[in-house]
């Protein structure tokens, strides 16, 4: 007999029934299952059996696709008699079975978790009481802890933090990040929640939502949820699927330029944050011996002015800029500086190409 049979409906059931009638939990935990980083049983203790805050003030709605039994037996073991369990298609994206959850749901504040994400004790305390001394504020962002426990974990370390202040940020406004927020349930559905037809870019496209609407994004300080690390592969998987999502998205939508401008992008040359000005020249200049060499190859002289216009054009170009990224100033004028170096060294000086300006560049932030 399966898990949804003996104990749970097919759906979503609350053992209430049974227990008798329940007081109305403040805070619904979405949980969506499966996730070989961290024991499913184990996360959800966490979550139900761990917390400072008064079990009652809280219910678990736990989301599984039926795919891995044993660990399914083993959550809905530890669940208690409020909490919930709702089924889904194994074919459901990660974040469309949230949104599942969150129809579901009996609080009026979610919290939108992650199977390999455990947090600590204190979370749902403070996150309770944030939006309880809040009541302009929409959604709140969690501070996001680093386990790493691959042969990598160094770079994930870089590279999380990078990730971190982008979606804190506050320029375009804190982003809302799957595993680290909590929204009004009423404000979250009105704006469709997240939309699993579009990957992990659903996150995204809630985030533009909720901007758009004039609705507060908040840092909600004090407690935190420990992030462990997937593999470089797994990591690549999900970049993947962003993407594909977000191609979906725009092929599927016409975006006006409120929403170009908050997805946009960043130029190639300032696409990290991180990147050393030495390393910006250092590609300047290789990728300007590539080009030259291809083109004295093919003796095409009209391409030589072409070059030089080029070089000259990027060189302009960084004095040109709208509320630029920290650190997109040094990394283009360097490249800009170094396209320029070595076109004046083959094609002769130019005064506009000797002396480019060092503003930075033109760029659409995300």
């Amino acid at each position: 007999m399966s898990i949804a049979a003996s104990r749970h409906d097919a759906t979503a059931v609350s053992d209430s029934s049974v227990a008798g009638p329940q007081p109305k939990p403040r805070l619904s935990v979405i949980i969506p299952l499966g996730d070989e980083r961290l024991n499913g049983a184990e996360n959800v203790a966490c979550w139900s059996r761990r917390q400072t805050r008064p079990g009652q003030d809280f219910e678990i709605v736990a989301v599984a696709d039926g795919t891995d039994p044993v660990m399914e037996a083993e959550v809905a073991e530890i669940l208690r008699p409020h909490d919930k369990w709702v089924t889904c298609p194994p074919s459901e994206h990660v974040l469309g079975r949230l949104a599942r959850g969150a129809k579901h749901a009996d609080a009026d504040l979610l919290f939108f978790a992650e199977h390999h994400c455990p947090p600590d004790p204190n979370c749902i305390d403070v996150v309770i009481r944030f939006f309880e001394e809040r009541p302009q504020v929409a959604a709140g962002m969690l501070n996001m802890r680093q386990q790493y426990g691959t042969s990598h974990g160094d770079l994930d370390e870089r590279w999380f933090g990078e990730l971190e202040q982008e979606w804190l940020r506050s320029d375009s406004g804190m982003k809302l990040r799957t595993g680290f927020f909590a929204m009004r349930k009423e404000q979250y559905l009105a704006l469709g929640g997240q939309d699993g037809r579009y990957g992990m870019f659903a996150d995204e496209i809630l985030s533009a939502k909720t901007r758009r609407a004039g609705l507060e994004i908040a840092r909600i300080a004090g407690t935190g949820v420990h992030h462990v690390t997937a593999t470089m592969r797994e990591h690549q998987n999900f970049v993947k699927d962003f993407t594909r999502g977000e191609c979906a998205y725009r092929a599927t939508h016409s975006l006006d330029s409120y929403e170009e401008n908050y997805f946009g992008h960043v130029h190639i040359w300032a696409n990290r944050l991180a990147l050393n000005p030495s390393v910006a020249r250092s590609s300047a200049a290789v990728l300007t011996r590539v080009l030259i060499r291809d083109l004295v190859a093919a003796r095409d002289r009209a391409a030589f002015s072409r070059t030089r216009a080029l070089a000259r054009e990027l060189a302009a170009g960084a004095a040109v800029a709208e509320e630029p990224a920290a650190g997109a100033s040094m990394q283009t004028s360097a490249m800009a500086s170094g396209y320029s170096r070595m076109a004046s060294k083959t094609f002769g000086a130019s005064s506009a190409l000797k002396n480019p300006p060092r503003a930075p560049p033109t760029a659409i932030h995300r």
